[in-house]
């Protein structure tokens, strides 16, 4: 638990009596791959902090999934929409590793949020970053080819092309599958 209060801390510091009431709340979480933390359909309750392991987040779009995002060990994740306004959510959450969690319940995070302004900013702060990744995903997707994504994606993020299967990766970048087998130009000139 330490290593996720200092992560939060280096985000914005906390009070003393900020990180006990959160050491408190906190509750520590092995999943297995494959696991599933939230179906659609169910609410979003949890705020979860990863210590280690990955998660997937991904929807269902005619009978297909399609991944919203990957996040890994410092990351925190919920289903927005869900977590937020209290409506079911159209995510399913899924360990891809073997990993360690720590969450809050969604009362206990509006809890500490009310009792520490500082908290509450960490909160913002945090909401920001994952909105700033979200829309930066969402450009990247519209503004490029498929090859130009695949190139700035494994330069932005080369651990999740280590740890993700292709065909999610494919999905996240909107590519078809077989476009993440072909060599770039540039891997072309390389072997000419």
């Amino acid at each position: 638990m330490e290593e996720m209060l200092q992560f939060l801390c280096s985000v914005f510091p906390q009070p003393a009596e900020c990180l006990a009431a959160i050491r408190k709340m906190a509750k520590r979480h092995e999943v297995r791959k494959g696991d599933v933390l939230l179906r659609p359909g169910e609410i979003s309750q949890r705020l979860y902090f990863i210590k280690k392991g990955l998660l997937h987040c991904y929807y269902d779009v005619d009978g297909k999934p399609v991944s919203a995002g990957f996040f890994m060990e410092n990351d925190t994740v919920v289903s927005v929409g869900s977590f937020y306004s209290e409506t079911p959510s159209e995510d399913c959450l899924e360990a891809f590793e073997d990993g360690e969690l720590y969450y809050i319940e969604r009362d206990e995070f509006f809890q500490l949020c009310n009792s520490y302004p500082s908290f509450c900013f960490l909160a913002l702060l945090l909401f920001i970053k994952y909105l700033t990744l979200f829309h930066d995903h969402a450009r990247l997707i519209r503004k490029r080819r498929a090859e130009d994504r695949l190139r700035l994606a494994n330069e932005k993020y080369p651990e999740l092309f280590q740890r993700v299967a292709k065909k999610f990766l494919a999905s996240w970048m909107g590519v078809e599958r077989e476009t993440l087998s072909r060599p770039t130009r540039k891997n072309r000139r390389r072997s000419k």
